[in-house]
């Protein structure tokens, strides 16, 4: 029995370290301010803008042609 239980924890942390040890190749998150956000809009022709604030916050006011996913749903990380 120990010997299944030592395996068992063996295989748990190597699969683990192997999780954490994966690397993005996506580039870093950068702040950007209006006028280049607008630039960036410019040159996309069907830019995809997803807003992940609650509905409420949505009908405050968002942009044109925004997809609202609703970051608090459970279902937001299957999205």
């Amino acid at each position: 029995m120990k010997t299944y239980l030592k395996t068992f924890f063996v295989f748990l942390l190597m699969s683990i370290l192997v999780a954490c040890s994966t690397e993005s190749t996506d580039e870093p998150i950068k702040d950007i301010s209006v006028n280049e956000f607008e630039e960036l809009l410019s040159q996309n022709s069907q830019p995809v803008i997803l807003d992940v604030r609650t509905p409420e916050e949505y009908a405050e006011g968002h942009i044109d042609g925004a997809m609202l996913t609703n970051f608090w749903e459970m279902i937001f990380k299957n999205k």
